[in-house]
């Protein structure tokens, strides 16, 4: 009996010890099973595959890659320098999936799909989801009434990275490129834990998460001309609470030296993005529904953006961006679309409690579409604008923004905007303040039609668009300012509106600082597809001229003609100087007059008087005596037989030379006694009165000196 104990002992160990033989055996071989299964699964599929190494730790549930390589027949591949992923296997009879760690490094992969066709990762075909979602359906298990079912969860606690990389090229169904590009991220770390639960029973998943992480050296990467398209120094993202995926709370997010776009001339001095940006804040964030976000404060540190404008009116970056943002076929399909469908509302919602920009930002402008080129900085950039909630279109967002331009320009501005309404509304009241005119005089060439010589520009504005409708007002300062016109052709416009070049017409509000004052009211719909803002802004100047000539020199004595077109050239005159017959002295009431000439010479140094003496009948009739009964018949004349006007000078003998002479040596002296008034008794300078050829008139009125501008 004891004899067949002990046989039946050592049959026992025996089948424990080969058990285990048999279980290290497999531990020892899993690896190489494993190398040995992936390979050939890759190599079938024509790729080409090298396997440094891979450990299988069972026992502590480590799985260790080393230098995994694999290039397909079209030379895209997958990297793996080193993974290494540590699992609770332990957890796995609770039905949990406890990942403890999963870090990699130098990892890199390539994607590509041409469209219509399936995509491919590291050269490897994978089918449609369409064509495989018929075999998810038939491996469904259906579950029976009386079935048990169970819940699973699954955590990670720590996720570390250091240098990955994918490339992602996609191409038309001509095979032509329309994206290749490159993502590359350098070191990351996470901080937390993340639980994902799947609930069978009640058919539902459930997330929770509490973590943080650091992601350095964020790119992307146009491998087409071989420039940055996104370069970020560092992704801060501190204190995620995810409780599920319709409530997501993060308390700040921080992104570090942050370019976009890297510029076409690499060399250049100001910057080598289109947009560099030091630091982007974002505070109290939460995500509801994956499809509403509200975040407290987002604050844009110096920010610095370059602008270029080329020789053919395109912007340097715009192709890049019609490249990234449109692609050749969203482009078609929008040019085939129906233009006239107003666009979906948008389901998604943004509410922002601050937005702000601070720090040294600056904008560093060069405009090769226009002659003269210009260059420029606008700098020390400041903007606040609050309350905005895309979910509140007829909400007004307060806004305030000041920047400086040039060597001493500044801009400051406050108002409110509705920045979702469908229609553009705002109000705006701001300054502006010494704008150097000659800086920006290609861009106003269309719309004064001269050349600025020299000047600046103070300007005070209302803008006020309500649902589209522009109603403004522009109060503008003008100093110094100088101007010249481009060629008669170009000028033609407003010389023939005014009468008189634009030049005149500005010399005519010259004040005596050298300074111009105008108030232009701009009105129009800026939906209109035939708003015009250059055409609004030159009959504006035009009228506003005009209505200040009237309205300033009106006081002085101005003479307007009552429902006659306006006409500078021609309808400037004054109040004339009336004289009894014969004289010439000037009278207190003459002196009064003028007086008043003289303010205004005084107030606008550099306007010009055109002074001109008459001598009329009255004059003749006192110095050369006619008969009673010629006198009789002048002044009861008439019509002639053929129904016209019987003309004085008809009736009256012709003027002999001497009686002529006399005439108008009356009207000259008359001219000289206003002209030596204005200049010896007033200071003002005996080249800004000009003097008219003397003038004896025929005509029925008294004597007098015109005076005009």
């Amino acid at each position: 009996m004891q004899i067949k104990s002990n046989g039946y002992l050592r049959w026992t160990v025996g089948i424990l010890a080969s058990l285990i033989v048999l279980s290290i055996i497999t531990i020892l071989l899993l690896p190489t099973i494993s190398k040995w299964y992936a390979s050939r699964w890759l190599e079938e599929r024509g790729s080409t595959v090298s396997f440094k190494d891979l450990t299988i730790n069972l026992f502590d549930g480590q799985f260790h890659i080393k230098g995994f390589s694999s290039i397909g027949p079209d030379k895209h591949k997958i990297h793996l320098g080193d993974v290494l992923l540590q699992v609770h296997l332990r957890d796995l009879v609770n039905n949990q999936v406890t990942i403890e760690k999963f870090e990699f490094s130098d990892f890199y992969i390539d994607i590509f799909q041409q469209n219509g066709k399936p995509i491919k990762v590291g050269g490897i075909q994978f089918s449609n989801t369409e064509n495989i979602s018929p075999a998810i359906e038939e491996a469904k298990i259906v579950k029976k009434e009386d079935e048990e079912t169970t819940s699973w969860q699954i955590t990670v606690n720590k996720i570390k990275f250091n240098k990955f990389e994918t490339c992602l090229k996609l191409n038309n169904e001509d095979n032509n490129p329309l994206y290749n590009n490159c993502l590359s991220l350098g070191q990351f770390n996470w901080n937390g834990y993340a639980n994902y639960i799947i609930d069978s029973n009640k058919n539902a998943n459930k997330i929770d998460a509490s973590l943080s992480f650091v992601l350095n050296n964020i790119r992307l990467n146009d491998t087409t001309d071989k420039s940055e398209v996104i370069n970020i120094g560092a992704l801060h993202v501190k204190d995620i609470k995810i409780h599920d995926l319709s409530n997501i709370k993060i308390d700040s997010v921080k992104l570090d030296d942050y370019a976009i776009l890297q510029r076409a001339d690499i060399n250049s001095k100001n910057t080598t993005h289109i947009a560099d940006i030091k630091h982007i804040s974002l505070s109290k964030l939460h995500i509801k529904k994956l499809n509403e976000i509200s975040i407290s404060d987002v604050n844009i540190d110096s920010l610095q953006t370059y602008l270029f404008r080329q020789e053919n009116g395109n912007f340097e970056p715009s192709e890049k961006i019609t490249q990234l943002l449109l692609p050749e076929t969203q482009a078609k399909e929008i040019a085939s679309s129906d233009s006239s469908q107003e666009e979906p509302e948008s389901t998604f919602k943004i509410k922002i409690d601050k937005l702000s920009i601070v720090g040294n930002s600056k904008i560093i402008a060069k405009d090769d579409g226009i002659k003269p080129h210009y260059a420029g900085t606008v700098a020390n950039i400041k903007m606040e604008l609050t309350d905005i909630d895309s979910s509140k279109p007829a909400q007004e967002s307060p806004v305030k923004f000041s920047f400086l331009i040039g060597r001493q320009g500044s801009f400051d501005f406050a108002g409110n905007v509705k920045i979702f309404a469908k229609k553009p509304t705002l109000t705006l009241k701001g300054k502006i303040r010494a704008i150097n005119a000659a800086d920006f005089s290609a861009y106003l060439n269309t719309t004064i039609q001269h050349r600025i010589k020299s000047g600046q520009i103070d300007l005070d504005i209302y803008l006020k668009i309500e649902q589209g409708n522009l109603n403004s007002k522009l109060d503008l300062t003008l100093h110094k300012l100088y101007i010249e016109q481009l060629s008669e052709e170009e000028s033609k416009l407003y010389k023939d509106k005014l009468g008189v070049p634009l030049s005149v017409a500005l010399n005519l509000l010259r004040e005596r600082d050298d300074s111009i004052h105008l108030s232009l009211p701009i009105t129009g719909d800026v939906k209109n597809p035939d708003f015009a803002l250059n055409e609004i802004i030159q009959k504006v100047l035009t009228d506003q001229i005009t209505s200040t000539v009237i309205s300033y020199y009106t006081p002085f004595g101005l003479v307007t003609l009552l429902n006659t077109a306006f006409n500078l050239a021609t309808a400037l005159s004054f109040d004339p100087l009336y004289f009894e017959m014969i004289t010439i002295e000037l009278t207190n009431e003459h002196k009064n007059q003028l007086e008043s000439l003289v303010t205004m010479l005084t107030e606008r140094p550099k306007i010009k008087l055109v002074v001109c003496g008459h001598s009329t009948l009255e004059d003749r009739y006192k110095l050369f005596p006619i008969g009673e009964k010629l006198r009789k018949r002048i002044d009861n004349i008439g019509l002639n037989d053929s129904g016209e006007v019987i003309s004085i000078e008809s009736l009256l003998p012709n003027l002999t030379k001497d009686e002529l002479s006399k005439l108008n040596i009356l009207a000259i002296q008359r001219g000289e006694n206003v002209r030596d008034y204005l200049t010896k008794n007033n200071s003002i300078d005996s080249t800004r009165i000009i003097m008219c050829n003397p003038k004896y008139e025929n005509a029925d009125e008294k004597p007098h000196v015109s005076v005009s501008l």
